[in-house]
């Protein structure tokens, strides 16, 4: 039997390929051009530039002195300019960029300004009473505070950030001046109730005087209720000489005669005193003296760490010298400054390694919080960046270091507060459900408590304007629609479709593109960010052009 291969016909051999025609030979002609170099620009790459160095002199030298930093390729005097100050304001600024706040008793007294600090302290204290020194009674760990014993309730407000804010905008509206007052020693004028003793304090213990120890009279720093004693006081005070406390804000004192009208902000013993009657200021002055020890520090310059530049055509307020400490603290002076604080359509995750030391991001995140103040443009970012306050992973130490050399290169940015302001209430709404990848919550921006417009004189008598780029959102609002598909906005819902119904609020649609609640819910890119916090009222008067 034959095979099968036996029964296949062998394939004819492959016939060879055609043959080409030669390629001409190559024949040099005095008309063709000459080989050259490219014209191209060679160099490192883009990502090479995008560096961090932190090998800056000091901030002294690149901040406030007119020369460049030597060595470093973006010294902050690229970023930072004091040109627009008066002589008088940029020696100010100087200076309170030179003082430094030392951390101990021992680097204190080495100094003669802290020296004579605290022999005025001091002698406050024995003036007042404050405490009698006795010999030491035996107690069981004495050294603690027991509450309901050593004291009974802690809680004393401050003013909100929102107060000071509206206080400014509505006084450079109407051209009024702020003065600012300190009260001396104010802590020692809370009165105490409990028995409370304490070791005297570095530097006032004589010799042969080791067991005895201060019995208070008078409340005193560091004491759990001593903030509490002190602004009972001060309200019981200032109450009586007509002022009636805010209910949004405890901290807000107003006083109104007639035309007459003024306003008195306190924050623990820094006091703010406006309004359109300056013979009441001077009244309210003269009362404060009577009742407590007041230092006059003159015209608004710098509070709470918030550097206010007064002028003609309103009032700037920036947080310069804290965002430089900022800088400063995270190595970052002689880094690549950066257009925006977060890369455009960035979602953080949990995904990356954990941070060794976790620490330092916390400190950073907390410090920017309180940046925000002045600076709403790293609102949203500083917002994301607290989610993952209990375990920071290395992406989001990234991120929180981006925010900071974007700082860099807006050092000075801050509010300004129009002296053509109109008080007209506008608001922007932007739609958020499930926007966190990582819990699925939704983003809220509206704070139902706030101030009062009525405590600060003010008048409202238009409804609001609410501008919203979801025309769906807006049709929901105005009329009576409701089914299963907005089930989870119903209690939302229904309170804004009554203002507007009362006539409270009025809606208005707006473009995607001038949505200014963007800013505030999304990181976007530098041709939608810049003209967006532009529109928000943020200016930088410390720009060098």
């Amino acid at each position: 039997m034959s095979s099968a291969l036996d029964s296949v016909s062998p394939s004819p051999p492959p016939s060879p390929p055609p043959s080409l025609p030669p390629s001409p030979a190559l024949v040099f002609s005095p008309h063709l051009a000459p080989l050259r170099r490219s014209s191209c620009h060679t160099g490192p790459p883009a990502k090479l530039r995008d560096y961090v160095c932190s090998s800056v002199s000091s901030t002294q030298s690149s901040a406030l002195l007119p020369g460049l930093t030597k060595g470093t390729r973006y010294p902050l005097t690229n970023f930072v300019s004091y040109h627009r100050y008066t002589p008088a304001h940029h020696s100010f600024t100087a200076q309170i960029s030179a003082d430094v706040e030392l951390d101990s008793y021992s680097a204190a007294a080495a100094h003669p300004q802290w020296q004579d600090a605290m022999d005025s302290e001091l002698q406050a204290l024995t003036a007042n009473g404050t405490w009698s020194l006795v010999p030491l009674p035996c107690v069981a760990k004495g050294f603690t505070q027991l509450e309901g014993i050593d004291y009974q309730d802690t809680f004393s407000p401050t003013a909100k950030i929102i107060s000071v804010r509206c206080l400014l905008a509505l006084a450079a509206s109407n051209s009024w001046s702020v003065h600012q007052l300190d009260v001396n020693n104010a802590f020692l004028h809370g009165d105490l109730t409990e028995e409370i003793y304490m070791s005297p304090p570095p530097g006032l213990r004589r010799q042969g005087e080791g067991n005895l120890v201060c019995r208070l009279h008078k409340s005193l720093y560091e004491l759990k209720h001593a903030s509490r004693q002190w602004f009972a006081k001060f309200s019981e005070a200032i109450c009586s000489a007509g002022y009636e406390q805010s209910r949004a804000d405890y901290s807000l004192f107003t006083k109104k005669r007639d035309k007459s009208f003024t306003a008195l902000l306190i924050y623990v013993d820094d006091i703010l005193i406006t309004g359109n009657d300056p013979a009441s200021i001077v009244a309210t002055k003269k009362f404060l003296h009577s009742n407590f020890r007041i230092k006059e520090l003159g015209n608004l310059k710098y509070f709470l760490g918030i550097e206010v530049s007064t002028s003609r055509n309103g009032i700037f307020i920036s947080q310069r010298k804290y965002a430089l400490e900022i800088i400063t603290d995270a190595g970052l002076l002689g880094a690549t400054p950066i257009d925006t604080p977060m890369e455009q359509g960035l979602k953080l995750s949990d995904k990356s390694d954990l941070l060794k030391n976790s620490s330092q991001y916390r400190r950073l995140v907390g410090r920017l919080i309180y940046l925000t103040v002045s600076r709403p443009d790293i609102t949203y970012d500083v917002h994301v960046l607290s989610r993952f306050m209990h375990q920071p992973r290395k992406l989001h130490m990234e991120a929180a270091l981006r925010v900071v050399r974007y700082l860099k290169g807006a050092l000075g940015k801050g509010l300004f507060f129009s002296s053509n302001s109109d008080f007209r209430l506008r608001a922007y709404c932007d739609s958020d459900w499930a926007g966190c990848p990582l819990t699925r919550r939704s983003l809220l921006l509206v704070d139902m408590a706030s101030i009062s417009i009525e405590d600060l004189g003010l008048s409202h008598d238009e409804p609001a304007l609410l501008y919203c780029d979801n025309k769906a959102a807006l049709h929901i609002a105005a009329n009576p629609v409701f089914h299963e598909r907005t089930r989870h906005i119903e209690m939302d819902c229904h309170y804004i479709r009554d203002k507007i119904q009362d006539g409270s609020v009025t809606t208005k649609y707006v473009i995607s593109a001038h949505q200014l609640a963007d800013v505030l819910t999304k990181p976007l890119g530098k041709e939608f960010f810049v003209p967006m916090i532009h529109k928000l009222g943020e200016q930088d008067i410390h720009s060098p052009t």
